[in-house]
């Protein structure tokens, strides 16, 4: 399907923020605050547990977990100390129906920003190492939920709509230690296939916009 050049419009008043489909699909929003000192950019892909199915359900905390950890250019160490140099931040979240990345720091790097985010998207490699790092995470966050009475109601809820029942915690770690990473690479493909959106907010030059549509090509995987 071909998209329209990315045309702007400013929403309510002069402070709202621009919205634009790029020319490849990709939703943009820009917040610009031109007094801020920083710049923060995400990229949202759609899933969570309301686009799992039974048998992939929890995998968009598992890509989450792996987020930062290597792609074809650079491994996880290598991503972190590129953060780093710049004093950035970055970080990554599930909700119920969307996964986000996101890096904030100077807004002078937002296109920086922009570029180490296109190239998690499109090079993220889910190696087996990494996704072993990621299923400990997830047990042991998972497990140490089990021990907050507040939070047993709201995981048992999460099964009974997705499975139609409540896991025990053997199976609960059973499934997690489950995952490969040709399931991952697999359902992180169908999140961008469903749409993906980029957000920028802080002092965001003219065009940065712009630089997000081949980086978040939704099928720019490179071999």
């Amino acid at each position: 399907m071909k998209h329209p050049t990315a045309t702007f419009r400013v929403l309510a008043d002069d402070n709202g923020p621009d919205v634009a489909t790029l020319a490849n699909g990709v939703r943009a929003v820009v917040f610009r605050l031109p007094h801020l000192a920083t710049a923060a950019v995400s990229v949202f892909v759609r899933s969570g547990s309301e686009h799992e199915s039974a048998r992939e359900n929890g995998i968009s905390h598992v890509i989450e977990h792996m987020a930062f950890k290597g792609t074809r250019s650079r491994d996880c160490q290598e991503i972190n100390l590129d953060a780093e140099r710049l004093g950035a931040d970055v970080n990554a979240h599930t909700d119920k129906d969307h996964t986000a990345l996101h890096m904030r720091g100077l807004a002078r790097d937002a296109g920086t920003f922009v570029g180490m985010l296109g190239d998690i998207v499109r090079r993220s490699t889910f190696r087996e190492a990494e996704l072993e790092r990621a299923r400990n995470q997830i047990a042991v966050r998972r497990l140490g939920a089990q021990e907050v009475p507040a939070q047993l109601p709201e995981h048992a809820a999460l099964d009974l709509f997705a499975l139609g029942r409540v896991r025990p915690r053997d199976e609960l770690l059973a499934d997690i230690a489950a995952v490969t990473p040709l399931q991952v690479r697999g359902a992180f493909a169908q999140m961008l296939d469903a749409g993906a959106a980029v957000g920028l907010a802080g002092r965001i030059a003219g065009g940065e916009e712009e630089r997000a549509a081949p980086l978040l090509a939704r099928h720019a995987t490179e071999a």
